[in-house]
């Protein structure tokens, strides 16, 4: 009878134990783990030679760390379309080492090739303002030239470039 309390006893308290760990771990993951804005809020609308294109697929591609997330949606009508703000939390940014970089790419495939209309790689746990502001407002033409744009100011460490067909 000892013996079989014996092992009760170390059963529970090996239970209690492995509970405990998974608290901590569960609080510490939450006071150490950060947000990252893969992408902010996009809604744009998309024109051929200045016609909308109703009911084609655009995609967006994000890549952070290794891991692709696709969001697909259809365009109305008009031509617009919108994806919702999207963002992931993590414990690697808590490394010294780390830096944050999130591949942005917005396009629809054609009957040839796929067509890119938005291209950017983000630096850093949050958007910028200015990305932020064109990424609300991205309309294009995809008969129209990409361009390049180069964004400077206070905020940035360095220029950040943005290809897009969208007109600033």
């Amino acid at each position: 009878m000892s013996v079989l309390l014996l092992s009760f006893s170390s059963r529970y308290s090996y239970l209690l134990r492995m509970e405990s760990i998974w608290m901590l771990s569960s609080v510490l993951k939450r006071i150490f783990m950060f947000k990252v804005i893969l992408c902010p809020e996009v809604r744009g609308t998309v024109k051929n030679k200045g016609v909308p294109l109703a009911g084609i697929e655009v995609t967006r591609s994000l890549v952070y760390s290794g891991k692709e997330t696709l969001d697909t949606c259809k365009t109305s009508e008009d031509g617009s379309f919108s994806f919702p703000a999207k963002s992931e939390r993590t414990l690697r940014t808590a490394s010294i080492f780390h830096e944050v970089r999130v591949s942005q790419n917005i396009g629809i495939n054609s009957d040839t090739d796929p067509v890119f209309f938005w291209s950017c790689i983000q630096r850093g746990k949050l958007p910028l303002p200015d990305v932020e502001r064109m990424l609300l407002n991205l309309n294009v033409d995809i008969s129209d030239e990409d361009k390049k744009y180069w964004l400077e100011g206070v905020d940035y460490a360095e220029p950040y470039g943005v290809r897009t067909l969208g007109k600033y």
